[in-house]
């Protein structure tokens, strides 16, 4: 209970339990109310229907949260089909009790060090390296919010031991002795022959979980440096100086930084496809790997990595009223537009136009600017920019004719002479969030 209370004293902000009723979570609430955090505290019981017993267990949780003074919260879930039940019910469990966690407080999680010793077996088992094996964290961020797991270097067997000193009543779950579930049966089977032969083999397992997190985090600071070295101003990473890492350095900054966007790492397949098709790829090519939450592309020697969003064309066009201080999201980007004065150049346009339509560039589109009729894909296509990107920047119409893009200005006939009043378009690319 030292952790607990050493936890309690970090966070000062709201505290959320998620409370199942079980030993683990009974022992955390009342572990909490000694503590002194009964005022601060809010106990959320997942209703998950997938139990007969379901309903039952969610009375007796209600009826002790009243009975100890600690306000409660049921939500419930309806999770459809039985393909990967458990998986999904999981993630929406953290989901649903994310939703009830202030950014100025904390998640408190019930789990103990046998959970952390069959984590780390079943990550073995799954074939998972350092982040993997280093299972759960006493204290980790997700989405911003702080998680704690007080209890993860208690065992079970003390657990019980405090419940019953403290005289405590838990409900078990009957389906955890269902050995068809791949964590039943290392609880069930596999742990106790272990525990035979290696009495202290929890506690081992669950030592070995911390190294792997010092592992984990040393590839974390070492991906974070590498790509701060490598990054270039649009995002994109500098192929040829990611080239002279080792292997072992690109592998690890190209993991890191799917984690970075706060996405689940695709197969190992498709790593080997970004080492083996697209890094390697001749200089003018332009390949792609895609999986379930983006893809990896390839640029005038730079690799990016973009969600679908990211990539995507904008569908529809977009009318925006001209006013001062006015911003207007639209595809990948954001459009400011200010009141100023024209300087004879670039984005202005004249100050009595009340609004504009920002559109992708019609194919083969040209602008007159300085006297020169110039293609536009073919002008983004000099500057540099990605292709998916000369499909996402924008220009801007007014009455229905092409007047002005992105990277170019307003053509000749349309922009304000210098010294005029005018509206000033600026455009600014949408960053991708990275939480290293």
């Amino acid at each position: 209970m030292l952790r607990c209370a050493y936890w309690l004293t970090q966070t000062t902000g709201p505290l959320t339990l998620g409370y199942s009723g079980g030993l683990d979570s009974t022992v955390l609430l009342a572990a909490l109310i000694r503590a002194g955090a009964a005022s601060r505290l809010t106990a959320v019981h997942v209703h998950h229907g997938l139990q007969p017993l379901a309903d039952t267990w969610q009375q007796y949780c209600q009826y002790n949260a009243d009975k100890l003074g600690v306000r409660f919260i049921t939500e419930t879930l309806s999770l459809e089909g039985q393909h990967n039940i458990e998986s999904r019910a999981r993630r929406a469990r953290r989901e649903v009790l994310l939703k009830h966690t202030q950014r100025s407080g904390a998640l408190l999680l019930a789990h103990h060090q046998n959970d952390q010793a069959e984590t780390l077996l079943l990550q073995l088992f799954r074939g998972a390296g350092p982040q993997g094996l280093g299972a759960m964290s006493e204290h980790s961020l997700y989405q911003g919010m702080v998680i704690l797991r007080p209890m993860l270097g208690i065992s079970r067997a003390h657990l019980e031991k405090v419940a019953h000193l403290w005289q405590l009543d838990w409900v078990e779950d009957p389906t955890n002795q269902d050995v068809d579930v791949d964590r039943n049966l290392i609880r069930q089977q596999l742990m106790p022959l272990l525990e035979e032969r290696w009495p202290k083999v929890v506690n081992t397992l669950s030592r070995n979980a911390e190294l792997q997190q010092d592992a984990a985090t040393l590839q974390h600071e070492l991906a974070q440096l590498d790509y701060q070295a490598l990054v270039q101003a649009d995002g994109g990473v500098c192929l040829v100086a990611l080239q002279q890492l080792s292997p072992a350095r690109q592998r690890n900054l190209l993991y890191r930084w799917v984690l970075a966007r706060g996405w689940q790492p695709p197969s190992k397949n498709v790593l080997e496809r970004v080492w083996q098709e697209l890094i390697p790829a001749r200089a003018d090519a332009q390949p792609q790997v895609v999986w379930s939450a983006g893809s990896w592309r390839r640029f005038q020697q730079r690799l990016y990595l973009l969600s679908h969003a990211e990539a995507a064309t904008p569908e529809e066009n977009k009318v925006v009223q001209l006013a001062d201080g006015a911003r207007y999201a639209w595809g990948a980007g954001v459009l400011h537009v200010s009141l100023g004065v024209s300087n004879g150049v670039g984005a202005v346009v004249p100050q009595h136009w009340s609004e504009l339509t920002l559109a992708p560039a019609p194919k083969g589109a040209k602008l007159n600017i300085e006297g020169m009729h110039r293609e536009l894909r073919e002008v983004w296509r000099a500057q540099g920019m990605p292709t998916w990107r000369r499909l996402q920047a924008p220009t801007w119409h007014y009455q229905e004719q092409l007047v002005g893009a992105y990277g170019l200005g307003t053509r000749d006939e349309a922009r304000p002479k210098k010294g005029e009043p005018a509206w000033v378009l600026n455009w600014h690319w949408n960053a991708p969030e990275l939480v290293w």
